[in-house]
């Protein structure tokens, strides 16, 4: 029973809550929780009140506190990232649901960060047109080339490709860019409103269903969920704002490509293949000296890709 002494405080405070796997909603055990209930002692000053609880077997937990206007609390378990947060009492004393993201290892982490001062080994989803110096046009071959994510590479084979793109319309002033996910992968995008500064640095988990085959870029996504091939692995991606063309020779051949180049994050880590935890990316980007410019910046742009002039 919680008594309200005025319209911020309770008096006789029973917090319950429960502590969950943020991936499977399984109950995690054994959890520390340290409370610190906040209340007026006069109107220029606060006590502050600490606690120490832990969870049980099915990671429930209870608090009392004789009086409060806030509660902040930090929780701990083994194999897990720490919380902290605060709650507010409330008259009905419901259950608060404490969701806690398991520990992933930033070496299973693998951003690739496009740079315009280097284009070579950059994820560059394309179509390759190849005519031969001593041919006809209408001898001109034309190929696909997708990307390889689990082996971070490119691929023309479509059973060794996670995703390839089809552009229709590429001539005029509005192409039509089409994803296509390969095997048992999946597309999943995500609007812009649905997040607030970031793609890469928000949303730590990847859907596991709702899924699409093939997708059509309409202009108004942040990014893109992206599931492997194997059905396994799953990919951010944050494709470039304008399609990229670029003409080279060989010594027989002249060569024309054309497509969409990626930044993408994967987790390689085989037990929780969906986690994204923003601070493991922001240590990766600090261990490898990368900057967050770029994943950042791409949200002041939509992703309709436009003809590069």
């Amino acid at each position: 029973m919680i008594h309200m002494a005025c319209s911020r405080e309770f008096y006789n405070i029973k917090w319950n809550g429960v502590i969950v796997d943020g991936v499977t909603n399984k109950p995690i055990p054994f959890a520390s929780i340290k409370a610190t209930a906040k209340h007026q002692n006069n109107i220029d000053h606060t006590i502050e009140t600490s606690k120490a609880y832990q969870s049980d077997i099915w990671g429930h937990f209870q608090g009392y506190f004789d009086k409060a206007y806030q509660i902040n609390y930090e929780i701990e378990a083994y194999g897990y990232m720490s919380v902290q947060a605060r709650t507010k009492p409330n008259q009905h004393a419901a259950i608060d649901t404490i969701r806690l993201l398991p520990e992933v290892s930033q070496s299973n982490l693998f951003i690739s960060l496009l740079s315009e001062q280097s284009f070579e080994d950059q994820p560059f989803l394309r179509s390759r047109t190849i005519t031969p110096f001593n041919g006809r046009k209408k001898n001109s071959n034309t190929e696909v080339v997708g990307f390889d994510f689990i082996n971070q590479k490119h691929a023309i084979q479509p059973d060794s490709m996670d995703l390839k793109i089809i552009i229709r319309n590429r001539f005029t002033p509005t192409p039509s860019v089409h994803l296509y996910a390969m095997g048992t992968g999946g597309i999943y995008p995500i609007f812009l409103d649905e997040i607030n500064e970031s793609f890469f640095l928000e949303m730590e988990c990847a859907p596991t269903e709702g899924y699409y085959p093939s997708y059509k870029i309409a202009g108004n996504e942040a990014g893109f969920f992206i599931r492997c091939r194997n059905g396994q692995h799953y990919v951010k991606i944050l494709p470039d704002d304008h399609i990229c063309s670029i003409a080279y020779s060989t010594s027989s051949d002249s060569i024309q490509e054309t497509g969409l180049r990626l930044n993408y994050l994967i987790q390689r880590d085989t037990i929780y293949p969906t986690l994204f935890p923003v601070m493991a990316v922001y240590d990766y980007l600090s261990n490898q000296s990368l900057s967050t410019e770029l994943i950042e910046s791409k949200q002041t742009h939509k992703t309709t890709p436009q003809q590069a002039n």
